[in-house]
């Protein structure tokens, strides 16, 4: 009987299986080939998953991974998630947060398809959906740098989104409220996707009033944590996470900025405001990424756009001009408002023919944003990170082999100082330092064919002879490849 079942769930769901498959292989040959050719790095994945071990140890993180006076690592974002996960470390080692980012996207493409199995009952739209889910040029961006919460928080979006559909409104608190703990930014967020739900269900008033109920409730968050929270951590007592000069010195500043001046602050969202011509362009791209993957179809139901207020906002008012690309994790959250408007657009063409047409269009526009991506983009990155296409990808500058046969030298016990590169695959320890941080560190781990951030070249390799003359370390290994120094005994 329960063969004959599987059967009849394979025959009826095997796309959507297919589906599935072929996006966990994909995004799973991005993120897992990444860690293991050493292609995530201190910021962010070292720093996150040492947290994580502090955190499993019932000890409270510290950014000291990157910053040499010690900072609670609570005092700079609100992330609540690294220390839910924590106990994960004891089974997966350096790959947790990775396999819990991964499983997450996974999970919020199912979310994605159920919703709108339950919304239209149209199998081709809600096939269409996940795929662009999964296609989307924020998601790849995303998986191929490292581990951020707000990946996770994003992917519980359409979850939300249909246990409100469904009516279980507890059910969808409890995601909402669970949103909220990724980062005090992404409240912000919520906010703005709960007052719009209550908009689109006005008519339905026990569930317009739960999520203006939740709508204040994330606003509360947002200002506590902001307030209250993150300054108590914080070692200036305030929060130093506000970085929108363009707009203000902090959120009143913004807010009286964008009210009195609101032509200019709207020039402001499609110009470089850094005043250096280097990252002219930026901005265009990202619009263009976003129309082309379909954005512009949100004009058809304005209420999406007002869901991507905080998001647009955040990208590009901001400081760096790396906020403002469609590299890096600075676009995952587009992926559930853009994916849930677009198909609910589409959803609205009465004629089934052009509505799969269109379904499918959206999926091959999201490709060609991608493709895109990996291809040729006006700010620089790292390429290898996301061709897996590319024998690059699955290369070193370094030999790999060696590489791991360096960490396995240094007791698990030891405290250490590397670089960038090395910081992930030891940060299952107390102490681990971002190379030229090197306060307390028994060990030291370098590649002179490695990427030198946070220092320039000459300044590593000064440092590097510095250390190898030294008095206070013995030089265990030192070739083109790796430089390991151990610090020497006192007796």
């Amino acid at each position: 009987m329960r063969t004959k079942n599987i059967k009849v769930f394979l025959k009826k769901n095997w796309r959507l299986i297919i589906i599935l498959i072929v996006a966990s292989v994909v995004l799973g040959l991005i993120t897992f080939v990444n860690h293991y050719y050493f292609r995530t790095y201190a910021l962010d994945l070292g720093a996150y998953t040492n947290a994580a071990y502090k955190y499993a140890h019932l000890d409270l993180a510290s950014n000291d991974v990157f910053i040499s006076e010690y900072q609670p690592m609570l005092g700079g974002h609100f992330d609540l998630y690294l220390i839910f996960f924590s106990p994960l470390i004891y089974f997966f080692g350096s790959y947790t947060l990775l396999i819990v980012q991964w499983c997450f996207i996974l999970i919020g493409g199912l979310g994605v398809y159920k919703l709108f199995q339950n919304w239209f009952s149209n199998k081709t739209l809600s096939l269409c959906s996940i795929a662009y889910f999964f296609s989307f040029y924020g998601v790849f961006s995303a998986v191929s740098f490292d581990y951020h919460s707000v990946v996770v928080a994003s992917s519980l979006v359409p979850w939300f989104f249909l246990f409100i559909r469904k009516n279980q409104l507890i059910t969808a608190s409890i995601v909402f409220t669970f949103c909220l703990f990724a980062q005090e930014n992404v409240a912000l967020g919520m906010t703005f996707i709960s007052s719009g739900l209550a908009f689109l269900h006005r008519k339905e008033k026990k569930k317009a009033l739960v999520l203006l109920i939740l709508t204040g409730w994330s606003i509360c968050y947002f200002l506590i944590v902001l307030k209250i929270v993150i300054p108590f951590f914080n070692p200036t007592d305030s929060y130093t996470g506000f970085h929108y000069s363009v707009m203000g010195d902090d959120i009143t500043g913004f807010l009286i900025n964008l009210f009195q001046n609101p032509f200019q602050a709207f020039k402001i969202l499609f110009i470089n405001h850094s005043n250096d011509p280097f990252f002219d362009g930026i901005k265009k791209e990202t619009w263009l990424m976003l129309s082309i993957s379909g954005g512009f179809l949100l004009f058809r139901k304005p209420i999406y756009l007002w869901m991507l207020i905080p998001i647009l906002f955040q990208k590009l008012y901001h400081d760096s001009p790396i906020m403002w690309s469609v590299n890096y994790q600075y676009s995952i959250e587009f992926a559930p408002i853009l994916t849930i408007g677009i198909f609910d657009v589409i959803a609205t063409i009465k004629n089934l023919k052009i509505s799969s047409l269109v379904s499918n269009l959206a999926v091959v526009l999201a490709i060609v944003c991608t493709i895109h991506l990996m291809d040729n983009t006006i700010f620089m990155y790292d390429k290898d990170r996301l061709r897996i296409y590319d024998a690059k990808h699955y290369q070193r500058e370094f030999p790999i082999k060696k590489a791991y046969k360096l960490l396995e030298l240094i007791p698990k016990n030891a405290s250490v100082s590397a670089q960038s590169a090395f910081v992930p695959h030891l940060s299952c320890r107390d102490k681990i330092y971002q190379f030229p941080i090197i306060k307390d560190a028994e060990f030291i781990i370098l590649s002179p064919k490695d990427n030198y951030y946070p220092i320039d070249s000459t300044q590593f390799f000064y440092i590097a002879d510095s250390l190898y003359h030294s008095n206070l370390w013995i030089t265990l290994i030192k070739d083109e490849n790796f430089i390991v120094y151990r610090r020497k005994t006192i007796h």
